[in-house]
């Protein structure tokens, strides 16, 4: 199978009216000729790799107006900035302008106004008249030079769509179709005269500069406009900012008297509770010294309890001993008896000492005798005295000495009338030494309970 390209290039070949080509490396054609047949100096390149002249004229057409197109975005974007900053230092000038002037301050909202200008020509604003006629004689300048070098360019560029003059007819009405069509978006249709392009020219100059000086106009009237707004913006903000301000303070006024309000309020509180908190330490202290003051009491009761116990222990050893001494012979104890009650007593006062010498090795030093070895040697001593007297009296049966039993009624009678717990007890002291009968004493108990 042939290829495309192959059979085409054949056909090509066969369809020419003559037989020979030129062999210079060029192409040539008459107008008797039918077909064009293309001969390059790049024979040896093959495949997509080889172009036709035609075909790198228009690469390099594309390519130049791809260049083209970028540099007059880039242009636009240029222009678009300028003009931008432009109206920006405007605005700023004419702002500072209307903030310098006292006399644009209205007295009825304290802002800063901007006076109406009664523009009868373009001369009236001469900031803005000034900056936008710089800017427009740039972009008109600006303009020209684009038309005209984009003339310029055109017409380099039809020399380049065919090598050597060949093959006008084809050339002519295929590639330069869309450079005609760029040409006539510029002014009209592209003549070599001279004369109708600056005509052209001329009106297109004049028309920018209307349109441009309306473009003026409206621009001056758009940024008095946005000024005027601005101001009237900025005037709002200030009044709200200095309101939110003034009520902000006055709140705070108000919290402050507030405050002072109640530190006045606390303050006598405060001296009433510190004169509180004295009272209360002098009570502290007062209640403390009741409270050794009980102390003391309640020990020197317990002292005197303890004593009126031995004195009553003492009494009712003396009846026990009493009432021994008036037995009968029959029943009385034996000396014997009595020795060893004595000895078992003296032992247990002497474990008593031991015990206290053991606790005064380990630390403790007591200044005063215990309870228990108080009443120990009381008894001992009371026991001796009972023995002794026993002795005594069995030595003499026949005889008691109301010494004694003179002694023990007196006692008895003095703690019957003072130790009401132990009333009993002397009570019964009383009627042993007084030698009650049973009858006397069962009356006496019946009295007592009535």
């Amino acid at each position: 199978m042939y290829s495309f390209a192959t059979t085409t290039s054949g056909r090509s070949t066969m369809s020419c009216e003559h037989p020979y080509v030129a062999r210079n490396g060029t192409t040539f054609s008459g107008r008797k000729m039918k077909y064009v047949v293309h001969c390059s100096n790049y024979a040896g390149q093959v495949g997509p790799d080889y172009l036709t002249p035609t075909q790198r004229a228009q690469r390099q057409v594309r390519r130049l107006k791809e260049l083209l197109c970028i540099a007059r975005q880039d242009l636009e974007q240029k222009d678009t900035e300028i003009l931008r900053l432009t109206r920006e230092v405007v605005e700023l000038r004419l702002f500072k302008a209307s903030l310098s002037s006292p006399e644009e301050r209205s007295a009825s909202s304290d802002a800063v106004t901007v006076r109406e200008a009664e523009l009868k020509t373009s001369q009236d604003v001469s900031p803005i008249v000034d900056m936008v006629d710089e800017g427009n004689d740039k972009h008109l300048v600006r303009q020209q030079q684009q038309q005209l070098s984009a003339m310029q360019m055109s017409a380099e560029m039809q020399s380049s769509y065919a090598d050597s003059g060949h093959f006008e007819d084809l050339t002519m009405s295929s590639v330069h179709s869309k450079d005609s069509q760029t040409q006539s978006e510029v002014c009209g249709t592209a003549t070599p005269d001279a004369e109708p392009e600056a005509a052209c020219g001329g009106e297109d100059a004049t028309s920018s500069v209307e349109n441009y000086e309306m473009q003026r106009q409206e621009l001056i009237r758009m940024y008095e406009h946005r000024i005027e707004e601005l101001i009237r913006s900025q005037d709002g903000a200030t009044s709200d900012l200095k309101r939110s301000h003034n009520d902000k303070v006055e709140a705070l006024l108000q919290k402050l008297a507030e405050c002072n309000t109640r530190y006045s309020d606390m303050v006598p509180d405060y001296e009433q509770a510190k004169q509180r908190i004295r009272e209360l330490e002098k009570q502290l202290e007062d209640l403390q010294r009741k409270l050794v003051e009980h102390e003391d009491k309640q020990n020197k009761m317990y002292l005197h309890m303890y004593q009126q116990g031995q004195e009553a222990e003492r009494i009712s050893r003396a009846d026990q001993a009493l009432e021994l001494a008036q037995r009968k012979p029959e029943s009385k104890v034996s000396i014997n008896e009595l020795l060893h009650q004595l000895q078992s007593t003296q032992d247990e006062l002497e474990n008593i000492r031991a015990s206290e010498c053991r606790m005064r090795e380990c630390g403790s030093n007591h200044a005063l005798l215990t309870a228990k070895e108080a009443i120990s040697l009381w008894v001992l001593g009371a026991r001796k005295t009972i023995y002794r007297r026993l002795l005594d009296a069995q030595k003499n049966r026949t005889h008691v000495d109301p010494e004694v039993t003179l002694q023990f009624l007196k006692s008895a009678v003095f703690y019957f009338l003072t130790d009401k717990e132990n009333s009993q007890g002397h009570l019964q002291a009383i009627e042993s030494i007084l030698e009650f009968t049973d009858e006397e004493k069962q009356k006496i108990g019946l009295a007592r309970l009535a």
